[in-house]
C-alpha cells in the first residue's frame, strides 16, 4: 500500500469566504502554492502565516505579481509596523484560522479516503462548495458569514 501526503492552500475573502485553493505535495513548500492561487489576482495585500517569512520572498511577490505580503513576525524579531496595524492584521488572520478550523471540524477536510487522484479532488471540491454555500446561506440570511452554526436549529 503508498500513502501520498498533500496539503492545502487556501486563499479566502475579507469575508471568510474560499476564493482559492489548490493541493500540494506534502513534500513542497508552501512557497509554491503561492504562485497557482494568486493567479489572476488584482494587486493588494496577502496575508500569510510565518511559513511564508522572508524578504527575498516578499519583494519577488510584489515585483512580480503587485502583491503585498503581510506575515506575523517571530518572537525574537522586530515587527516593522505599528502595533495598531499589527492587530488589526491578526483579527483578519482569524478568518483564515475560522474558515480552516470550520474546513477540519465540520467538513472533516483532512480525511477524503480518496484511491485516485480524481476522487480526491472531487472530495476536496465538494468540501469546499460546502463551506462556501454556507457563507453565502449566512449571508443571505444576515448572519456573519462564518457562523456556520446559526444555519441548523
Amino acid at each position: 500500500e503508498t500513502y501520498y501526503g498533500f496539503e492545502g492552500h487556501l486563499i479566502i475573502d475579507f469575508h471568510g469566504a474560499i476564493a482559492g485553493f489548490t493541493l500540494t505535495p506534502a513534500s513542497d513548500g508552501e512557497r509554491e502554492a503561492v504562485w497557482e492561487l494568486t493567479e489572476g489576482m488584482p494587486s493588494g495585500m496577502l496575508l500569510g502565516d510565518k511559513g511564508y517569512l522572508g524578504a527575498e520572498f516578499k519583494a519577488e511577490l510584489l515585483e512580480l505579481k503587485s502583491l503585498q505580503l503581510e506575515t506575523p513576525v517571530r518572537d525574537n524579531m522586530i515587527d516593522p509596523l505599528p502595533k495598531s496595524w499589527r492587530s488589526q492584521l491578526n483579527r483578519l488572520r482569524r478568518r483564515v484560522e475560522t474558515t480552516i478550523g470550520q474546513l477540519v471540524e465540520r467538513f472533516n477536510i483532512q480525511r477524503t479516503k480518496g484511491r485516485t487522484l480524481w476522487s480526491l479532488t472531487n472530495r476536496m471540491t465538494r468540501k469546499l462548495l460546502s463551506h462556501s454555500l454556507c457563507v453565502l446561506f449566512n449571508r443571505n440570511q444576515g448572519n456573519a458569514p462564518l457562523q456556520l452554526s446559526k444555519l441548523i436549529g
